[in-house]
């Protein structure tokens, strides 16, 4: 109301207002005209909860009403009635999702929406959450804390019932991903890079990455809370980050020539994408009168290098039909990484477009909250997050999951030239050999394991002299890891220490075994 006045709100004399209302209530009831009284009373107290949720919009920093009315996206998803359920991938227990409806105000113990805007930590964490909770979201309870030196997560400031929704997070308001990319205005970029005469593919990853540089500097500043909690290079260096951010010398620690050389590809086409795609088109579309990137700047290819590295280790992937293979999602992506055996949420994009996350069981106050990206190999956890998980054997019940945190051995190049071609195309259908691709060739590198013995001996190696050479492929001795990790001079070395001691103790633990 005093919004619309063009007032300043004062507490005082809202009450003061408020009251009169009430008193004006009473003395009709006094005089005896009930049906005047009732209907008084009922307009003030539909006036105190309407005043109520103008002023947690305007705490949030919005001053505009949200979206609604008939055919309005968030009005379309509230008549949304079938059940929905979702599946933990490890117990196989069904979970029912329950679309998150924004509290009512009037009467709620916990003051203002019940939520993020009251209970979250100040700071960025909290205005993020306010952010979210402004759009439609939920994501009260939670703090962001640091779990070891350098490494940060989300932990929760109250308990969480079994199945009780953790995270709703609005898609079209909150989250970006490709499909989003490609309807903004940067989309140009990609669209226009046939007049250059280029056929170099933008990846998914280095769309998304564009359109966080767009919001971040010519956006509306909608998404300037979600951009504060982004990590910068120097947050990177601190907790080791993607390897694509790493430097020569430290991918070089890893000792994985398979790994190198994946890290090494990556950069490069990076920098192909940049050079021919990126820097051209949008230096170009910037000076055109009429293009919707006119007057932008166009990234650097540090700041480039630096976007894709944060959409590599915090997206999400999504249906790609959809146009959500990678998503950054806002507070989800603030939580690590663990095992689907070890995680303590399940999560999925809801049908009326919320990505939720649930408690798959009571999660106590103070617990941290894990989610999972899959059973990903340390291979890939540190190449695309930056994080090794440690190798126990009990979180290996997937039948695709045994030997994937296994070392790589070169066993195509141990083949003689004049190989059965025959015999490896059988044991590629068996499952002993490992493809690049459906169909394709066999990968040059394998993991060691049962499968990869079985191989050997049907191809006429000697498995045990392939681990031999591949263990004195190292330029290090496992002895001598252990006593470089005792005073590692970056956490990007104690990284490249962890995988690489894994890898060594796993060759020996298989000779042993052979």
């Amino acid at each position: 109301l005093y919004a619309r006045r063009g007032e300043t709100f004062s507490a005082q004399r809202g009450l003061v207002e408020l009251g009169g209302m009430h008193f004006a209530s009473v003395l009709v009831l006094v005089f005896g005209t009930i049906p005047c009284a009732l209907c008084l009373t009922t307009h003030s107290r539909v006036f105190v909860a309407r005043s109520k949720r103008n002023l947690v919009t305007m705490m949030a920093g919005k001053n505009k009403p949200p979206a609604s009315g008939a055919g309005s996206k968030r009005e379309m998803n509230r008549s949304y009635k079938k059940k929905v359920f979702i599946k933990d991938s490890h117990t196989k227990e069904e979970f029912e999702l329950k679309q998150y409806k924004v509290p009512e105000l009037l009467g709620k113990k916990k003051g203002f929406a019940g939520g993020a805007v009251s209970s979250a930590k100040s700071g960025p964490f909290g205005d993020l959450a306010a952010w979210v909770e402004s759009k439609g979201g939920k994501a009260d309870g939670l703090a962001v804390g640091q779990v070891t030196p350098g490494r940060r997560g989300i932990f929760a400031t109250r308990s969480f019932k079994k199945g009780e929704t953790i995270f709703s997070i609005p898609h079209d308001s909150c989250i970006l991903d490709e499909g989003l990319a490609d309807a903004s205005p940067v989309s140009a970029v990609w669209k226009m890079r046939q007049a250059l005469e280029t056929q170099v593919p933008v990846p998914s990853t280095h769309k998304v990455a564009l359109y966080l540089i767009f919001n971040m500097v010519a956006g509306d500043g909608d998404w300037a809370e979600a951009g504060a909690m982004l990590p910068t290079r120097t947050d990177f260096e601190t907790e080791g980050g993607p390897m694509l951010l790493w430097s020569s010398a430290e991918v070089a620690e890893v000792h994985c020539p398979a790994l190198i050389s994946k890290v090494e590809n990556d950069h490069e086409t990076l920098r192909e994408v940049y050079d021919q795609v990126v820097g051209p088109v949008w230096t170009e579309e910037s000076g055109r009168a009429g293009s919707s990137l006119h007057g932008v700047a166009p990234p650097s290819f540090a700041d480039f290098e630096l976007a894709v590295g944060v959409v590599t280790s915090r997206a999400y992937v999504g249906d790609e039909s959809k146009g959500q293979g990678h998503m950054l999602i806002p507070l989800v992506d603030q939580c690590n990484h663990d095992n689907p055996s070890l995680v303590n949420t399940v999560k999925t994009m809801a049908p009326w477009g919320d990505f939720m996350v649930l408690a798959a069981f009571k999660i106590q106050k103070g617990d941290e909250i894990l989610v999972t990206h899959g059973p990903l190999p340390n291979r890939q956890l540190l190449t695309q997050f930056g994080s090794v998980l440690p190798v126990d054997p009990k979180t290996l019940t997937d039948a695709a999951m045994p030997g994937s945190n296994s070392p790589l051995v070169d066993f195509m190049a141990a083949l003689p030239a004049d190989h059965d071609a025959d015999a490896v195309e059988a044991l590629c259908l068996k499952g002993a050999l490992q493809r690049s691709r459906p169909g394709g060739p066999p990968v040059a590198t394998q993991k060691i394991g049962p499968l990869l013995e079985e191989a050997a001996a049907a191809l006429g190696l000697d498995y045990k002299k392939l681990l031999s050479d591949a263990l004195e492929t190292y330029p290090t001795l496992l002895e001598e890891d252990r006593a470089l990790l005792e005073a590692p001079a970056t956490p990007r070395q104690r990284l490249a220490l962890d995988f690489r001691m894994a890898m060594k103790a796993k060759l020996q633990e298989e000779i042993g075994r052979v």
